[in-house]
């Protein structure tokens, strides 16, 4: 009986430490409990490693995202319709944002400056909501991963963006305690439904709205409200290029390469599941189902933890949605998710079109493929950190009892 107790010991102080990484959760408090002064000076050469880091990232070679955002800003300014073009496939608040920084560029060179000085400032606004909500570590982590510097950096893709919107939304929510619809709710749902008009990262989080203990007016409202912006900032392209726009934006499936399935089926069945859109009705399925596990953990986590199940069952995988889940796995690392991280670095910073970071790059190329493959080699050990969540999502942070049942 002695032995059995010391080995069921052991076996949890191993998975403790080397499996669900229960000292990362001591470091995080021990850093909250710093004195003031230890993490001013802290954050300040975080924030410098972080923004240099950007700020370099942007001079290596520009990818096609970018070379849309100057086709598409530079066709508007010259009074002609972008979404016409067929090549740029994001919402007006974006469209409005880089053409108001290509108005003010006086170069090729410029213009991609200010978009990055605009990018980190929405990835500074996310590391300083995880540092509000107690999460400096996640902070940390989150503005110094060599995945976001890529992204934000060199690829200049905009999914924080809807992201820090998102987060925005929440904070905002979570102010009111009321059962009772405030003008906060209305706002942060105003805000959820920006969120998806920039990026439909949170595609389905409305849907996740709906499975949380809440009112049911207040469930509506983060339903209908998000839903209702969403189409009409696709009304606009929508109606200026009808046809275009349905085959480039309503229609589009991305990479449509699904990690899961692929890695779940045989590959002989993946083309037949492709062909009937198999891959996105698993990946609303599993969504959904997913909502219903975590309906109840705090709403800001809850936000959280659904970028990372995005990414896990996502029908389209590519190089910038590596960078969705960063500020959430900051939180909940673990043995999955850290060796997920580490090999997405040497994915990105090898070459990935092309940081070409040096020493790096001698490893990339021996260790990853072309990209649909490499999804599918790090879908396992994020799954695996996906799944550990799963397990102890009953030690996540809960959503404070309502004080009357919901409606």
């Amino acid at each position: 009986m002695i032995a059995e107790k010391l080995r069921l010991n052991t076996w949890h102080s191993f998975t403790n430490t080397y499996v669900i990484f229960t000292w990362w959760s001591k470091l995080s408090r021990s850093l909250e409990n710093a004195p003031r002064r230890s993490r001013i000076i802290l954050f300040t050469l975080v924030a410098l490693l972080g923004i240099s880091g950007r700020l370099w990232a942007q001079t290596k070679p520009s990818n096609f995202d970018f070379n849309v955002w100057l086709t598409a800003s530079q066709s508007l300014l010259d009074g002609n319709n972008p979404y016409a073009l067929a090549q740029f496939n994001y919402g007006p608040s974006w469209l409005a944002i880089i053409t108001g920084l290509q108005s003010v560029s006086s170069d090729t060179a410029q213009f991609r400056l200010f978009i990055e000085i605009f990018l980190i400032a929405v990835d500074s606004g996310i590391a300083y909501i995880l540092i509000r909500k107690h999460y400096s570590l996640a902070g940390i982590v989150f503005f110094l991963s060599p995945i976001g510097i890529a992204i934000s950096g060199q690829h200049q893709q905009i999914d924080n963006i809807a992201i820090l919107t998102a987060l925005v939304a929440v904070v905002i929510a979570s102010r009111s305690e009321s059962d009772r619809l405030t003008r906060s709710d209305f706002v942060a749902a105003l805000l959820i439904g920006l969120s998806l008009s920039i990026k439909h990262v949170f595609l389905l989080l409305p849907v996740w709205f709906l499975m949380r203990p809440n009112p049911i007016a207040k469930r509506l409202t983060f339903f209908i409200v998000p839903y209702l912006i969403f189409g009409l900032s696709l009304a606009i392209p929508f109606l200026s290029a009808t046809e275009t726009v349905m085959r480039t934006m309503v229609q589009y499936g991305g990479a449509n390469n699904s990690p899961v399935l692929y890695f779940l089926l045989p590959d002989q069945l993946m083309p037949w599941i492709i062909s009937v859109d198999g891959t996105k009705i698993f990946f609303a399925a599993a969504l959904i189902f997913s909502g219903f596990l975590f309906r109840k953990v705090r709403l800001f986590e809850f936000t959280l933890i659904y970028t990372i199940t995005a990414v896990v069952f996502s029908w389209s995988i590519v190089n910038q949605y590596l960078a969705v889940p960063i500020a959430a796995i900051a939180i909940w690392m673990n043995i999955g998710f850290l060796i997920w991280l580490i090999m997405s670095s040497i994915y990105l910073w090898g070459e990935a079109t092309t940081i070409n970071f040096p020493l790096v790059n001698l490893i990339q190329p021996h260790t990853f493929l072309e990209f649909d493959v490499v999804a599918r080699d790090l879908f396992p050990y994020f799954f695996l950190g996906w799944l550990l969540i799963v397990g102890y999502r009953n030690k996540l942070p809960k959503q404070p009892e309502s004080p009357h049942p919901p409606d």
